[in-house]
């Protein structure tokens, strides 16, 4: 038979199950036996992966880089094998793959760059799904609120912004324009403020509104001409800034174009105008122009139009309305000496128009037939330019053949009188000088003179009169510039230019001759020219002696005083540059005596030598001997000036020594200086006598006592070195025993001694010794 068996098993629980099966048959007594059974449990997909939590909250920063992990979402998994392993994915909310997510680890990050202005959070669904052969999922949301960053600048709604101000408002200050920008930043970051970039005189800005005001009025200007700036177009700058902890900015430009107001009327040239005609004039001839001005307007707020409003009820006069002239519009022969008044009006183009009034009076007169005549048409006078005030210079005369106030002359000067240096007596003509005359600013005065009859329509005649002005003594020289400073460097020849003196006279001629001359000087090492104003040197400028020399040098002219002011004078202040000058030995000359056994490295003499020179490098100096055939007998040490001896001295081969030592600077060029150093070997006794060498002959037989020779010596040193000398015959023999010298003969040197005589030997050599006395006789 056979027997089943039903399990509940669990994978999860427990995979392997061993069963012990026994068989008991039902015979008596039952027999059984028993088995042992294992079994496997196999896995299957049974079990949902699962979050370990349902919602996810985050909150990142929008401006966070691409590839960064923002979160990672954990799901776990009770099967075993692929039905146990998860795939993690983004199922919903993630409009344009702004995110992705690890298949593996579930970590999410970012994917693209994010903007919070434009979307500032994510619901995403993420999923969990196992590998099974029917995958089972589960789903978890992460909701992702974006963090604003300050990445949006202050963005203004115009650029630029564009304001017509009429000028000279009231109320100051006025709101003229307001200015906005916007923001999509949250927060400080997204919070506006403005400013004017560089500060306005006539413009300010509300700060929090951007409200824009005008400070003070503003004036229009008249812009024409060849300029292309428009200055009645003000333009600035405004900034808009965020709050944020480092703001964006973002700016706009603002134009104010300045509108003119009409608000100036017309002015006239003069309050009331007057014009003369005679009866007889021609209808249509021009009287008299009256002009009015709106110069402060511009535009048709300056263009002006004229109208007669009274006294031309006859309409004897016409107004052109555009220029102003007045014309005469019917005859005037029956008005004569009649006057009229006529009322005028100027109105500008304004709106509304502004207005002023005037009048001209015209008298009728007769006819005035003669001009004034001068009898020369160029007149000239000579003056100097001494004259005194008030002197009378010339009269002048005019003839008018007209009657009464017709033929009276009125003199006037109409040019050339600038300064009002002449003045003219209208009635007599007389010309005469009102302020004193100034050759050197002008030599010759051209005047136009007027005669002016007294018609109401007068008659004017002109000449032309010259004053020529004569030069007198009347200026000092002055010195240009009023103190000199020229420099010189020292050592340079005689004759050398130091400076030119500068100075002018204003007169001419004879007058602006001038001579100049050393009036004070603290030292004669300069003169000067008295024609030409230089100074030069003469002598020798050391530096070291002195660096600044002051001269008071005068300049004057022989025309005689003027005022007692015909001299000048200048300070000259003349400083001395320092030259590289050689070092200066104490002596010119060093004579010494010295012993010839002076042994070497003994001591000669010390030498010694100054630089005075201000530039360390040009001031340091070091000793030498300057090269000889002796260069080597004497040594000197460049730093101390101590002359030593470098070789075996000998008097007797040269008793004198004549050196000359250098002291040599250190610039560049180096300077060298030198003195002459003479070196007197004195004498000892180191040579001993040097005898003559002798031959001499006698003849055999010779009686004995006859002189066979005379011996000398000689002694290079000098006395008391020299002998005397001390002679003998050494050693023993047959020579000497038929030879001897002389006593009575001793001598001193160059004194002879007779050699004794020799009989009958044919040739005999004696022995003599010498010997040199150091101190007396030995």
């Amino acid at each position: 038979s056979t027997a089943a068996a039903f399990l509940f098993v669990c994978y999860l629980v427990l995979s392997n199950y061993t069963l012990t099966v026994v068989a008991t048959d039902k015979g008596e007594p039952p027999l059984s036996s028993t088995m042992d059974v294992t079994m496997t449990v196999l896995d299957v997909n049974d079990n949902t992966p699962s979050f370990s939590q349902n919602i996810y909250d985050i909150e990142i920063e929008e401006n966070t880089l691409t590839g960064i992990d923002v979160i990672q979402v954990f799901a776990s998994d009770a099967d075993e094998g692929t039905n146990g392993h998860i795939r993690f994915s983004i199922s919903g909310g993630n409009a344009n793959s702004d995110f992705r997510i690890d298949s593996v680890t579930g970590a999410i990050s970012v994917a693209k760059q994010l903007d919070r202005e434009a979307r500032s959070s994510y619901s995403l669904v993420v999923q969990a799904a196992d590998r099974g052969s029917s995958p089972r999922v589960d789903r978890a949301t992460v909701n992702v609120v974006l963090l604003d960053v300050n990445d949006r600048s202050p963005e203004f709604e115009l650029s630029p912004y564009t304001v017509n101000v009429q000028e000279n408002f009231e109320n100051l200050p006025k709101n003229i324009l307001q200015v906005s920008a916007t923001d999509s930043d949250e927060g400080f970051n997204g919070k506006i403020f403005y400013f004017i970039r560089s500060q306005s005189e006539f413009f300010r800005i509300n700060a929090s509104s951007g409200e824009i005001f005008v400070k003070q009025q503003l004036k229009y200007q008249n812009s024409t001409g060849a300029s292309s700036i428009n200055i009645n177009r003000q333009s600035f700058i405004v900034t808009a800034s965020d709050r944020a902890v480092k703001p964006l900015m973002s700016e706009t430009t603002v134009i104010v174009n300045i509108v003119d107001s009409n608000d100036n009327p017309p002015e006239f040239d003069s309050p009331s105008y007057f014009t003369p005609v005679t009866k007889s004039v021609k209808v249509g001839t021009r009287l008299i122009r009256i002009v009015a001005h709106d110069e402060k307007d511009f535009g048709l707020n300056s263009e002006v139009e004229y109208l007669i409003t009274g006294g031309n009820s006859s309409s004897k006069f016409k107004l052109d309305k555009t220029s102003g002239w007045i014309t005469v519009a019917s005859s005037l022969t029956s008005d004569m000496n009649r006057f009229f008044l006529i009322d005028l009006t100027a109105n500008d183009r304004g709106n509304p128009p502004l207005s002023s009034r005037t009048s001209v009076r015209v008298a009728v007169t007769e006819e005035n037939h003669h001009t004034p005549e001068f009898s020369q048409s160029q007149i000239s006078a000579t003056v100097p330019e001494s004259l005194v005030v008030g002197t009378a210079i010339r009269t002048l005369s005019a003839r008018d053949k007209d009657k009464e106030m017709n033929g009276l002359i009125t003199y006037n000067i109409t040019s050339g009188n600038d300064r009002g240096l002449f003045l003219l007596n209208s009635k007599t003509g007389v010309l005469s000088l009102a302020h004193p005359l100034d050759f050197e600013d002008k030599i010759q005065h051209d005047l136009r003179v007027s005669a002016t009859d007294g018609g109401w329509i007068a008659k004017t005649s002109y000449v032309s009169v010259t004053v020529h002005v004569n030069d007198v003594n009347d200026n000092p020289p002055v010195f240009e510039p009023d103190e000199y400073f020229p420099i010189v460097q020292e050592n340079v020849p005689s004759g050398t230019t130091v400076v030119k003196m500068n100075a002018t006279d204003r007169d001419s001629g004879p007058s602006a001759v001038m001579a100049y001359v050393i009036q004070s000087s603290d030292s004669d090492l300069f003169v000067i020219d008295p024609n030409t104003g230089i100074i030069t040197t003469q002598g020798f400028l050391d530096y070291e002696a002195k660096q600044v020399y002051h001269l008071t040098v005068k300049a004057f002219n022989n025309s005689g005083s003027i005022r007692g002011a015909d001299i000048d004078e200048v300070f000259v202040n003349i400083t001395i540059l320092d030259a590289n000058d050689p070092p200066v030995f104490t002596q010119e000359l060093y004579d010494v005596q010295v012993s010839e056994g002076l042994s070497p490295g003994g001591l000669v003499t010390f030498v010694s030598a100054e630089d005075s020179d201000s530039v360390p490098s040009w001031s340091r100096f070091s000793y030498s001997i300057a090269p000889k055939f002796d260069q080597n007998v004497f040594t000197i040490n460049p730093k101390t000036g101590q002359v030593s001896v470098a070789a075996e001295l000998d008097r007797e081969t040269t008793p004198v020594y004549n050196l000359t030592v250098l002291a040599v600077d250190t610039g560049t060029p180096p300077a060298t200086g030198s003195t002459t150093l003479i070196v007197n070997l004195e004498d000892i006794n180191d040579n001993g006598p040097t005898l003559t060498t002798a031959y001499a002959e006698v003849m055999e037989n010779q009686r004995a006592g006859i002189a066979v020779a005379t011996l000398t010596a000689s002694d290079t040193d000098l006395p008391p070195n020299q002998g005397p000398f001390l002679f003998s015959l050494l050693g023993s023999g047959s020579a000497n025993s038929y030879f001897s010298l002389s006593p009575q003969l001793y001598e001193r040197s160059n004194q002879a001694f007779p050699f004794g005589n020799v009989m009958n030997t044919p040739r005999y050599y004696p022995s003599i010794k010498w010997e040199w006395i150091l101190s007396g006789i030995t």
